[in-house]
């Protein structure tokens, strides 16, 4: 993961060799849904398979900056920043299933569902270069971006269904610790219609792609003494679309909307709390799938 700390200093390195002709900083709070998840399986002839949902519904704040660099071949700087409300709220219900396929078959063996607790932040530079294409007041140009997500969760409070006997399990307190990080640059395409004047509407579209999602994540099964990391890598897909009206010269107020989903595969190694390796080089892939609505307000300098 250092590549994300070399793309990191890149940026503010570009940042500050250019002046910026003009700056806007922007406010706001969203509500995220979706999910983060991974599954681990064996072959499925005396194999089997566990799938473990983590929720994603979060109340978020929002900010960013961008600043007009309009020099050379680079239109727009821009830097944002997404933090969960509250470190360590309620998400939703954690879900974990489990199929031993030597003994069940295709059957589920083993369902429990737990209250997830998140704490949630994302990190994004992006360089917008000036544009190569205009249709009247539309705009459509190129960016070069590099995200960074990272989901922390508490899960607590298990209740868990065994199918082969018919039995139930409680358990109360803290139950899993898991950790999950997304880092990947990102080229995006552009379409804006940025109308300038008091009393006018603007529109943004935004479709990203990247070949080079890294996902890591790392949980800590409290229950069963045991940790689990995965080193995966594999795509990601992220659509952006933003309605904004000019209130005034300086300020313009907006709806955001965010789309993003993450594909990756991997191995994962299993260890005790003794460092001693129990389990390695099980296939694993890990997914997310986010939403966010945002309601905005940007102030221009």
């Amino acid at each position: 993961m250092k590549l994300k700390y070399y793309l990191l200093i890149i940026l503010i390195i570009f940042l500050f060799t250019f002046s910026a002709a003009a700056a806007e900083v922007s406010l706001g709070t969203a509500d995220l849904d979706g999910h983060t998840q991974y599954i681990i399986q064996g072959e499925q002839n005396g194999g089997f398979k566990s799938e473990l949902i983590f929720p994603l519904e979060q109340q978020i704040y929002h900010f960013d900056a961008a600043f007009n660099i309009d020099k050379y071949f680079v239109k727009d700087f821009k830097i944002s920043l997404l933090k969960s409300k509250e470190s360590y709220s309620y998400s939703g219900k954690f879900l974990d299933s489990d199929w031993l396929y030597s003994r069940y078959g295709d059957e589920k063996a083993i369902y429990s569902e737990s209250d997830a607790y998140l704490d949630f932040r994302s990190l994004e530079a992006e360089i917008i270069f000036n544009n190569f294409y205009k249709n009247n007041s539309t705009d459509f140009n190129l960016s070069f971006g590099y995200l960074d997500q990272s989901f922390d969760f508490i899960v607590r409070d298990l209740f868990q269904y065994n199918y082969y006997n018919d039995t139930t399990v409680e358990i109360a307190g803290d139950v899993l610790a898991y950790q999950v990080e997304y880092q990947l640059p990102y080229l995006a395409l552009n379409v804006n219609n940025n109308q300038l004047g008091n009393g006018k509407w603007n529109y943004n579209l935004k479709f990203s792609y990247s070949p080079f999602l890294a996902a890591e994540d790392f949980d800590d099964h409290i229950l069963r003494d045991k940790l689990i990391y995965i080193d995966a890598d594999g795509s990601a897909y992220l659509f952006g679309a933003e309605l904004g009206y000019q209130i005034s010269s300086s300020l313009n107020f907006s709806l955001v909307y965010n789309y993003k989903k993450f594909e990756a595969s991997g191995t994962q190694i299993q260890t005790n709390y003794y460092d001693r390796i129990l389990f390695e080089d099980i296939d694993a892939e890990i997914e997310s799938e986010q939403e966010s609505i945002t309601l905005v307000l940007a102030y221009r300098f």
